[in-house]
C-alpha cells in the first residue's frame, strides 16, 4: 500500500538496529524512523501518535508480526463501515504451540450497543481468553482525528495496563465499532517477556492502572473493577509474594501485602467481585476483612512450592 506510513520508534535500540532502520527509511519514503532513548512502550507509542498523519493508526510491537495483507484489508474494511474503531483477532505463539482468539464467529459491520458494552467491560476485566483483544493495544485500527482532537495519549507514568486506560478513553469518543473475523496479528509470548518476569512491584503497578480505570468509568463498572482487583491479588502470589526470587522473609512478605491491601481499601473494593471455584473461599473471607486468610494462603503456597526458608 503506497498510501501507508510506517513509523518506527527506537526505545533504546542498539546502534546496529538503528542503522538498519535508518537505511530502510532512506530507501522507502513511507517509512519514518525516530531514535528515542529507552523510555518505555508508552513513550514510544506517544511519539508515533505525535508524528502520525494518516487517517487511522494501528500499533505493532517489535517482537510480533502481522500478515502481509493486513494494512490493505483493515483499511478497506474500516472505510467501508465508516469505523472509528476496527478490531480483529490474534494468534498467540509460545514456543511450538499457538492459540487463536476469536471475538465472534462472524465479522460485524457495526457492533450493537450490547456488543460495545461487552467490549468496554473486557477492557477493564477480561472475562475469558477469547475476549482478550479489547484490553490490549494491538489488533486495532484507531481513527486518528479522535485521538488528536481529544488529546489522547498513553499514560507514561503507568508501568502496566496503559493500553487498557488508553482504549477505555478512546471508546468514550468513538461511535462506530467494527469487527473483522480474521487473525492478522501474531503475538509472540516468550520467557523474557515483561509479563513473565518476577516483579516485586506487580501489585502496586496493577492497582495504579486499575485506579485509573475506576476514575475513568466514574465507578459504573463495579463488578469488572472488583474482578480485576481480585485477579491482580491472585496473580501477585506468583509474580511477587512467595516467588522464589523474592528474598524477603515470609513474615515481611505477608505483613507487607496485608498493609498494602488495607492502605488501598482492597477489602471494600472487591465486594462486587464475581468469583467462582476454590478462590471464592478466599474472597469470602477477604471481603469481610479477615486478613488471616492472607497468611494462610501464603503458608500453603510456600509449602506447596517447597520454598519455606528462613531467608536472609
Amino acid at each position: 500500500m503506497n498510501e501507508c506510513e510506517f513509523i518506527i520508534i527506537s526505545d533504546g535500540a542498539t546502534a546496529e538496529e538503528c542503522k538498519l532502520c535508518i537505511d530502510f527509511s532512506k530507501n522507502d519514503s513511507r517509512f519514518l524512523f525516530f531514535d528515542n532513548a529507552h523510555s518505555g512502550v508508552s513513550s514510544a507509542r506517544n511519539i508515533g501518535i505525535q508524528h502520525a498523519s494518516g487517517e487511522y493508526i494501528t500499533f505493532l510491537d517489535a517482537d510480533d508480526w502481522i500478515d502481509s495483507t493486513t494494512c490493505l484489508e483493515i483499511y478497506n474494511n474500516a472505510k467501508q463501515n465508516k469505523a472509528d474503531l476496527l478490531f480483529w483477532d490474534c494468534v498467540f505463539h509460545k514456543e511450538n504451540s499457538f492459540k487463536h482468539t476469536c471475538f465472534s464467529q462472524h465479522s460485524i459491520e457495526q457492533l450493537s450497543d450490547s456488543e460495545i458494552e461487552t467490549f468496554k467491560k473486557n477492557i477493564i476485566h477480561v472475562s475469558q481468553q477469547q475476549l482478550l483483544i479489547p484490553a490490549i493495544t494491538v489488533c486495532k485500527l484507531f481513527r486518528t482525528s479522535i485521538i488528536k482532537q481529544n488529546k489522547l495519549y498513553y499514560n507514561e507514568s503507568l508501568v502496566s495496563g496503559e493500553d487498557r486506560v488508553f482504549n477505555l478513553q478512546f471508546v468514550k469518543y468513538a461511535k462506530n465499532f467494527s469487527y473483522l473475523n480474521k487473525a492478522f496479528y501474531h503475538y509472540r509470548i516468550h520467557n523474557q517477556s515483561f509479563t513473565n518476569k518476577f516483579n516485586k512491584n506487580y501489585l502496586h503497578n496493577a492497582f495504579e492502572y486499575i485506579g485509573q480505570l475506576e476514575k475513568s468509568t466514574n465507578n459504573l463498572y463495579k463488578v469488572e473493577i472488583a474482578n480485576e482487583l481480585f485477579e491482580a491479588y491472585c496473580i501477585a502470589w506468583n509474580k511477587c509474594y512467595c516467588n522464589k526470587e523474592n528474598t524477603d522473609t515470609f513474615s515481611n512478605q505477608m505483613r507487607s501485602l496485608t498493609e498494602f491491601l488495607q492502605e488501598h481499601n482492597f477489602f471494600s473494593r472487591i465486594q462486587f467481585a464475581s468469583v467462582k471455584g476454590v478462590q471464592s473461599i478466599e474472597w469470602f473471607f477477604l471481603k469481610r476483612k479477615q486478613t488471616f486468610i492472607i497468611w494462610l494462603h501464603g503458608l500453603i503456597k510456600n509449602i506447596l512450592l517447597n520454598t519455606i526458608f528462613p531467608k536472609h
